[in-house]
C-alpha cells in the first residue's frame, strides 16, 4: 500500500508556448496549492540570472520534491524527443530515472493539452509505456484532478471495503442458482443512474426474463411423475426475480415494476391459453405465478415494504381474456383453474406414492420444500401465505393459504402485530399495511377482519383437517384494539 504524503510538493514541466498557455499552467499550479500541494515551477521560482539547466536539475533531483508533474501537449513531446529547450534538458535527466527504475513514481505524466492532436501525439517517447491522468477534456476534467490530488498525497483511488468472509457459494454452487448477469447489470445500472433510470431499466430486464420462461420446453404433458423436472426449470427464473426485488427494495417505483411484470407475464399465459396450445405449460406457469407472487411477499415483509404489499393486493389487475379489472385473488390464485385443480390432486397422489407421505396439498408441500432458501425459507413463505389471507380478509377479499399447515404453531409476525394494534403510537407503523393513513381506516380494516374470524358459517382451513389457518384476530380482542397510548 502507497504511504501517505503528509505534505506533498511538485515540480512542474511544461513547454513555454505563448502568454494564453503559460496562464493555464499558472491557474493549474495555483489551484494545486489551494488543495494544499506546494509547487515549484519557473514562471515563480527561477530568478533573473540564475541558470535554467541547474535550477531544473536541483528541482528534479531534490529529495524535498516528492512529485514532478510533466505537462504534455504536442509541442513537449516534439521538444522532449527531439532534447531541445528547457524540456529538452528536463528530459535528459528524467528519462535517465524514468529508464533506471520502473517502478519509479515519482514522475507522473499528465495529458494537459492535446491540441486537436491524439494522446499518442502528447507522449514522448520515454514516458509511451507508463500510466497518466488526462486532464485534456473538459468534460472528465474535475474526475481526473481529484484522482491527480489524492494520488499526491499517496491516497487511494478508491475505497476498498474490508476483507470480507468467503462466500456460502463457493462451497454451495446452488446458492447461485439465478441469472446473475441479469442481476449484476441492474445493480450497476442502479448505482450510476436515477430511480426513475434504474425502474425503467427493471422493466426491460424483467421483459428479457419472461422472454427466457416462454423459451423453456415442456415436455411431459400433465404427468405428475415428472413434475420436479419439469417445474425445476422455472427455478432460476423465480431466484432471479426475488433477487431483482432485492435491487430494487429502496426504489420508489417498487410497485408499479411488479404490477407491469406480473401483467405481461398474465399477458403471455393468456395468449397460450386463448390458442389453446401448450395447456401443460400455461397450467405450470400459472401455478409458477401463485408461487412468485407469495415468495416476493415474503421479502417484502422481512424488508418492511409494507407500503407495496398493500398495493399488490388491492390492486385491480387486468385480465387480457375478459378485458377486465379482476382482483387479486382472481389473478394470482392458481386453483381458480379447473385443469390446475386437477392436475394438484395428481401430483398429491403422484408425491404420496414416491416419499411415502400423506400430503393435504401437494403443491404446497413442494413449494416450501423449494423455497429460494438465501432469500425465503420455508417458514417465510408459509407466514406469507397466511399474512396475505388476514390482509385480503381486510380487503373483503378472500385468499385461502395453501401451505398454512406448514407455518410455526406461534407466529412471530402475528404476534408483532398485534402488539402494535393495541397502541396507537405502534400502530401508526402498520398504516402502510393495511393502506390507510389515520386511525379510523386502520380500525375500520381491522374490523372487517374481525368479522371475518367471528364467523362460522364455514371452515377455516382445509376439509379433511381440524387445524385452522390463523387470523390476527384469534389473538387479540376487539375491545384491545387501539386501547392504549
Amino acid at each position: 500500500m502507497k504511504a501517505k504524503i503528509e505534505h506533498p510538493k511538485v515540480f512542474i514541466s511544461y513547454a513555454w508556448k505563448d502568454e494564453e498557455s503559460n496562464q493555464r499552467v499558472a491557474d493549474f499550479v495555483n489551484r494545486l496549492r489551494k488543495n494544499g500541494i506546494d509547487t515549484v515551477f519557473d514562471q515563480a521560482n527561477l530568478s533573473l540570472g540564475q541558470s535554467m539547466p541547474h535550477f531544473m536539475e536541483s528541482c528534479v533531483r531534490d529529495s524535498d520534491i516528492t512529485h514532478v508533474l510533466m505537462l504534455l501537449t504536442p509541442e513537449y513531446k516534439m521538444k522532449a524527443d527531439q532534447k531541445k529547450g528547457g524540456v529538452g534538458t528536463e528530459t535528459q535527466i528524467i528519462s535517465q530515472e524514468v529508464y533506471g527504475d520502473v517502478d519509479n513514481t515519482k514522475f507522473v505524466p499528465v495529458i494537459f493539452d492535446k491540441m486537436g492532436a491524439s494522446i499518442q501525439e502528447c507522449l514522448p517517447i520515454y514516458l509511451k509505456s507508463r500510466f497518466f491522468i488526462d486532464l485534456s477534456d473538459p468534460s472528465t476534467y474535475e474526475t481526473g484532478f481529484v484522482q491527480l490530488v489524492r494520488f499526491l498525497f499517496g491516497a487511494p483511488s478508491i475505497s476498498l471495503q474490508p476483507l470480507g468472509s468467503m462466500p456460502a457459494w463457493v462451497e454451495n454452487p446452488e446458492v447461485l442458482d439465478y441469472d446473475q448477469n441479469r442481476v449484476a447489470l441492474l445493480r450497476q445500472y442502479k448505482e450510476r443512474h436515477s430511480e426513475k433510470d434504474t425502474l425503467l431499466k427493471a422493466g426491460d430486464i424483467g421483459s428479457d426474463l419472461i422472454d427466457s420462461v416462454k423459451s423453456i420446453k415442456f415436455e411431459h404433458d400433465f404427468d405428475p411423475a415428472h413434475f420436479d423436472a419439469e417445474y425445476g426449470k422455472l427455478k432460476v427464473a423465480r431466484n432471479t426475480m426475488l433477487q431483482m426485488v432485492s435491487e430494487l427494495l429502496s426504489n420508489d417505483g417498487l410497485l408499479d415494476f411488479l404490477i407491469s411484470f406480473f401483467d405481461r407475464y398474465s399477458a403471455y399465459i393468456d395468449e397460450l391459453e386463448r390458442g389453446r396450445l401448450e395447456g401443460y405449460k400455461s397450467a405450470l406457469l400459472r401455478i409458477f405465478k401463485h408461487e412468485m407472487i407469495v415468495s416476493v411477499i415474503a421479502v417484502l415483509y422481512k424488508k418492511q415494504r409494507y407500503d407495496v404489499i398493500h398495493g399488490l393486493l388491492a390492486t385491480s389487475y387486468v385480465s387480457y381474456s375478459a378485458r377486465c379489472g379482476v382482483s387479486f385473488k382472481e389473478y394470482f390464485y392458481c386453483y381458480s383453474n379447473m385443469d390446475i385443480y386437477q392436475f394438484s390432486v395428481h401430483l398429491n397422489s403422484a408425491l404420496c406414492k414416491t416419499e411415502g407421505r400423506v400430503l393435504i396439498c401437494g403443491l404446497a408441500d413442494y413449494w416450501v420444500h423449494n423455497t429460494y432458501s438465501p432469500m425465503v425459507g420455508s417458514e417465510d413463505f408459509a407466514n406469507a401465505d397466511v399474512l396475505i389471507t388476514n390482509l385480503s380478509c381486510c380487503l373483503e377479499k378472500e385468499w385461502f393459504p395453501l401451505s398454512y399447515i406448514y407455518a410455526p404453531d406461534f407466529l412471530d409476525w402475528v404476534h408483532s402485530i398485534c402488539i402494535s394494534l393495541t397502541s396507537k403510537t405502534m400502530a401508526m407503523r402498520l398504516f402502510p399495511l393495511f393502506g390507510v393513513k389515520e386511525f379510523g381506516g386502520l380500525k375500520a380494516a381491522v374490523d372487517r377482519l374481525f368479522a371475518v374470524g367471528n364467523s362460522q358459517k364455514h371452515h377455516r382451513g382445509y376439509d379433511n383437517l381440524m387445524k385452522e389457518y390463523p387470523l390476527i384476530s384469534d389473538y387479540m380482542k376487539e375491545t384491545d384494539l387501539l386501547s392504549k397510548p
